[in-house]
């Protein structure tokens, strides 16, 4: 899963810089998916995470 993640990334993941859930909460609210991958749109994926938003 981590092969092609940069080191910087990993680095700053594992010194607590990045948060790795927050990244992809905002990642599947960018796809307009619930926590169980289901497609909910952009409305309400942004609603579920308080990341992107709106419809397109």
């Amino acid at each position: 899963m981590f092969q092609m993640t940069a080191t910087e990334l990993l680095v700053k993941i594992l010194s607590g810089e990045i948060d790795p859930r927050a990244l992809a909460a905002e990642e599947m609210a960018n796809r307009g998916l619930d926590a169980t991958g289901k497609w909910v749109g952009l409305k309400r994926a942004s609603e579920i995470y308080g990341y992107g938003g709106g419809e397109i």
